[in-house]
């Protein structure tokens, strides 16, 4: 089962910190992605700082590395879990809509890479 949803926000975290993150939201779904960049934080708190954090709705469906796959076009993000993200997130996969102008998508495309990268594509 593919978990579909219009985004109303769109958020972007920004290039520095401890944590990278973004997500799209609406009343009654999110899907959210972090990363642990602070590989001494992350060492010290115990949260891996080699793979991604991905999330949908509610924290119980969230977990690191349950992704496989993440496609970005300019209208929509499509994920895919891997076996264990299945499980976690109770699907096969997320696909959100969502509407931003160029800046906000440039700086979206950019977290993502950072986020995800080898396993993020964009589709132009």
């Amino acid at each position: 089962m593919i978990i579909e949803f219009q985004a109303d926000e769109v958020e972007v975290g920004p290039a520095t910190g401890a944590v990278i993150n973004a997500g799209f939201y609406t009343e009654g779904n999110y899907l959210s992605f972090q990363r642990m960049i602070d590989e001494e934080l992350g060492n010290r708190l115990r949260i891996p700082t080699d793979t991604h954090y991905a999330a949908r709705d509610d924290q119980s469906y969230g977990e690191y590395g349950v992704l496989e796959k993440v496609v970005l076009s300019r209208t929509t993000i499509e994920v895919t879990a891997n076996e264990t993200g299945k499980e976690i997130m109770q699907c096969d996969g997320v696909k959100v809509g969502f509407d931003v102008d160029n800046e906000k998508f440039a700086n979206l495309r950019e977290r993502l890479g950072q986020i995800f990268g080898e396993i993020l594509t964009v589709v132009e």
